[in-house]
């Protein structure tokens, strides 16, 4: 069997299928933590703007229309408004 793809786990998130974004979320939190601890250097400020950055991907997910990879997505959201 086939791993599922981030495309497909976007897609079933983007139905309201809240498991496939945790998958997502669960493939892509380190790096969205390493991203923001690189950018703040400190690790409680890169918790929040990690977990703050998967919040707006989850609210913003219809947003997303494939032309980067779901990381680079998301990695853009951290500085992004509201």
């Amino acid at each position: 069997m086939d791993p599922v793809t981030d495309e497909e786990l976007v897609l079933l998130a983007q139905q309201g299928d809240t498991h496939a974004f945790d998958q997502l979320v669960s493939r892509h939190q380190a790096a969205v933590y390493r991203a923001a601890l690189a950018a703040f250097r400190v690790p409680e400020d890169a918790e929040e703007v990690a977990q703050d950055a998967l919040v707006r991907a989850w609210a913003h997910l219809a947003r997303f229309r494939g032309a980067a990879s779901f990381r680079t997505w998301v990695l853009g959201l951290r500085g992004t408004a509201r």
